[in-house]
């Protein structure tokens, strides 16, 4: 980070140093590029200056851009934006009316402006600088419905619906979370989850469709643990279809029982 150096100021002499304008900037211009860096290195190779990204809050419900009629709601928080930090003020519609919800920088001066300056003129120097959200006619280039979400984890509590047995045997019971973020095009996530089968089980295909889509030829594979509800550890391996999540014990089928799993990993979208 850059500093000013301040080791040439001697009081005992009178030796004091100005602070001018340009110390300002080089102060301010510093401290934003140390942020910067920070964020950027946590976002990764994903970055791009054209997208806002959030750091916190921000979360949006209520009615979709451009929907005929209903509310419209985003919590505060703050975003990054072209290598600058904003603090974003909550927003609130009671008709999104075929509109859109838009963002840009808002530039206002702070209440205790203006100030006099040595020659008694007034200026106002000190900018209080958000990111703001308005209704508009058009998306804009900057729209609430594109902010990226590089550090937010969501969970998904997953229904026993979405498991299907297969090989003879049934799911009694089944039930879980999916924790996971998105970055760019890549998820990372974790799973916990617990179920309990009828009949012996060779396989469980897990419909994570409402959490994101895949294009079926896109695969991966990664391993876990299960538990038995009462006894030894096996490791699992999760071989990922598009969306379904295949899900099966390396040593042998699941017989019936209860059964806890854990995994976790990445995979690109």
């Amino acid at each position: 980070m850059d500093r000013i150096i301040t080791t040439n100021i001697d009081d005992s002499i009178g030796q004091e140093q100005p602070l001018l304008g340009k110390s300002v900037d080089f102060f301010q211009d510093a401290t934003q590029e140390a942020i910067a860096n920070t964020v950027i290195g946590l976002i990764g190779s994903s970055y791009s200056t054209s997208q806002v990204y959030v750091l916190f809050g921000c979360v949006r419900t209520g009615a979709a851009d451009g929907a005929a009629s209903g509310a419209a709601d985003v919590t505060a928080g703050a975003v990054f934006y072209n290598g600058e930090v904003y603090t974003v003020d909550a927003f609130s519609t009671t008709n999104i009316n075929s509109q859109y919800l838009s963002s840009a920088l808002s530039i206002t001066s702070a209440s205790f402006d203006p100030v006099d300056f040595s020659n008694s003129v007034p200026f106002s120097v000190h900018n209080k600088r958000k990111w703001l959200i308005s209704q508009t006619s058009s998306a804009g280039s900057t729209p609430v419905s594109g902010w990226s979400y590089p550090f937010t984890w969501y969970n998904y509590s997953i229904p026993q619906a979405k498991y299907t047995a297969i090989g003879g045997g049934s799911i009694t019971s089944g039930g879980g979370n999916f924790m996971y973020k998105l970055t760019g095009n890549t998820i990372s996530w974790y799973i916990t989850s617990t179920f309990t089968t009828s009949g012996t089980v060779t396989l469980i295909k897990l419909d994570m469709s409402d959490v994101f889509t895949r294009n079926a030829g896109l695969q991966f594979i990664t391993t876990g643990l299960e538990k038995l509800a009462l006894s030894e550890v096996f490791e699992i391996q999760i071989n990922a279809t598009g969306s379904i999540f295949n899900i099966n014990r390396l040593s042998g089928g699941l017989s019936a029982t209860s059964y806890i799993f854990y995994a976790c990993g990445t995979f690109d979208i």
